[in-house]
């Protein structure tokens, strides 16, 4: 399983220091290709200057009308321009603006006239004028719930909404298409009015509701229900965009589909330009030159017509006398398995030369040695003696807690189980500590997100996260405005738990118990390794990387 995760972990010192080659034997973490690949195209370019290929240019010219045919095969046939959109909506708010005052007239003639008058006949046998107060919607359909008003003040939003959209995005050479949304829109605002202004006492309670005045008989002494001129409007309305999408829905899909993938190859066109100008991925066939800090791993040596090249273990090839061997880590593991049996309290020291206490007959402790750098104390009991607490050791000598990165006993998580694994991270004392339940069994010193700036933080995130992937090398670059690009291939065992955090290996810097990183937690190569095969999801044999899941969730992580 590929991963090609964008870390917060630059290399801090790959920025300053010159690329190295990897040697025959050698392990092959290289930095700075993009110094080599770069001065390669460079001395290229001066040594050998290029000359016309007719071939090439041939071929270039191919190219170009094939790219300029291509889209024609994909695109709708060109349709008519329209009128300006503005005009089109002007159009639609004119029919708006008339049909709701219409009705908004009519609503208040029929209030003011027919509540409390007669039916008045318009056309004998088929056409009266009489009051109605409606709570309901349609065919008085809930009218009787108390909560249908807001349901369809809801819905009448929703439909205003949507002609909003396609009043935007309808192409404007369907002049019938905006008069009809300027028709639903009208009935939708008209009833929508009475909805939050006429009320009328029914059945004793005073509701919301539509006036309606008009009666049409359609057969005989069957009459349709009430209605208004908003559900006119309205009907009408939607009868003509169903009309519309009947006549044109297949044009209006072919030209949708047309400017989807021209917005397609836009964006891919702007995200080439954008990688590119960035030069975030080292030997990409869209930018195959590397900067200076850049990290690249190589698999093998090929001489060709007297020149030494590496193939990197993305395929690509870089002048051997441009690259620098990156020497291995000086510290390759940190980290203490703690065994039955073996527990608090315990610490690395934190700075160097700490001192060393021992008991002396007059019982007094006095300094008796010291100890270097991250040297790792493991302590029987914590013991105090005046102002200071000591860890006391097995033979007998004394650690000031003070001196020492110190870990503390830590709860069990929520919901994890008495003899399920988790992580504690203490960012403060830059330890981590490897749980099983209640007892520890791994710890080792990190390094942790360095102090950035309110524009650009580099804090590690603090929280209760699980193991969400894991990937035994995954490729890391990035840009940041101090530190500029940078990439890292295959930077070893990494465990993602939030985003692009990850717990991982570094070889590039030796720094652990400081911290130094864009935010993501660095560990000693062999540390890495260590949690990398003592966390879950499990890797099965052969993976290279596995993804935890609901059945198999990943170790729980505490960052504090």
């Amino acid at each position: 399983m590929a991963a090609e995760d964008q870390d917060r972990n630059p290399p801090d010192d790959a920025l300053d220091s010159p690329a190295e080659a990897p040697t025959d034997d050698a392990p092959v973490d290289e930095p700075d290709e993009a110094d080599e690949a770069n001065e390669a195209s460079e001395a290229d370019e001066a040594d050998e200057p290029s000359e016309p290929n007719e071939a090439d240019d041939a071929d270039d010219a191919d190219d170009a009308s094939e790219a300029s045919e291509a889209p024609e095969a994909s695109e709708a046939p060109e349709a008519e321009p329209g009128p300006p959109r503005a005009r089109r909506l002007w159009t639609a708010a004119i029919v708006t603006i008339v049909l709701l005052v219409a009705d908004l007239w009519t609503k208040q003639w029929a209030w003011d006239n027919l509540r409390q008058g007669p039916t008045r006949e318009v056309i004998p046998d088929w056409l009266y004028f009489e009051f109605g107060f409606n709570t309901g919607s349609a065919f008085s359909l809930l009218r009787d719930a108390s909560w249908s008003r807001l349901l369809f003040i809801g819905i009448t939003l929703l439909a205003l909404v949507y002609m909003g959209y396609l009043a935007k995005t309808l192409p404007t050479r369907f002049g019938s298409a905006f008069v009809a949304i300027a028709m639903v829109a009208s009935g939708a605002l008209g009833n929508l009015h009475d909805r939050f202004m006429r009320t009328m006492v029914v059945d004793g309670q005073e509701r919301y509701g539509v006036v309606d005045f008009i009666k049409v008989f359609y057969w005989r002494d069957k009459p349709w229900p009430t209605f208004n001129v908003a559900d006119v409007a309205l009907v009408a309305g939607v009868l003509l965009l169903l009309l519309f999408l009947l006549r044109h829905g297949d044009v209006l899909d072919a030209e949708a589909k047309a400017r989807a993938e021209e917005q397609r190859l836009r964006e891919e066109e702007e995200r080439k330009e954008r990688l590119q100008k960035m030069s975030r991925l080292p030997l990409h066939p869209e930018h195959p030159f590397l900067e200076r800090g850049f990290i690249i791993t190589a698999v093998m040596k090929v001489k060709e017509e007297g020149r030494t090249w590496w193939r990197t273990t993305r395929g690509g090839y870089l002048d051997a006398a441009k690259v620098y061997r990156r020497a291995p880590p000086k510290v390759l593991a940190l980290g203490q398995e703690l065994g039955e049996g073996v527990g608090f309290p315990f610490g690395f020291i934190g700075d160097d030369k700490e001192p060393v206490f021992g008991r002396q007959e007059d019982g007094k402790l006095r300094r008796v040695g010291s100890l270097e750098y991250r040297t790792y104390v493991q302590g029987v009991e914590l013991v105090t003696e005046g102002d200071h607490q000591y860890v006391r050791t097995a033979d007998d000598r004394f650690v000031r807690v003070s001196d020492l990165r110190f870990a503390e006993p830590q709860s069990r998580p929520e919901g994890v189980a008495e003899d399920e694994r988790w992580v504690d991270v203490d960012l403060k004392q830059q330890l981590l500590v490897a749980y099983e339940g209640d007892r520890p069994v791994f710890t080792t010193l990190i390094s942790s997100g360095r102090k950035g700036t309110k524009e650009e933080p580099f804090d590690t995130p603090t929280g209760t996260f699980r193991i969400k992937t894991k990937h035994v090398s995954s490729s890391m670059d990035g840009n940041t405005a101090s530190d500029g690009n940078y990439s890292i291939q295959d930077v070893p065992w990494a465990m993602f738990f939030e985003g692009s955090y990850a717990l991982h290996g570094a070889f590039w810097h030796t720094g652990f118990g400081g911290r130094r990183s864009h935010g993501c937690i660095n560990l000693a190569v062999g540390d890495a390794r260590w949690l990398f095969w003592w966390v879950r999801p499990d890797l099965p044999e052969g993976w290279h990387g596995a993804a935890a899941h609901e059945g198999a969730p990943g170790t729980v992580v505490v960052v504090r």
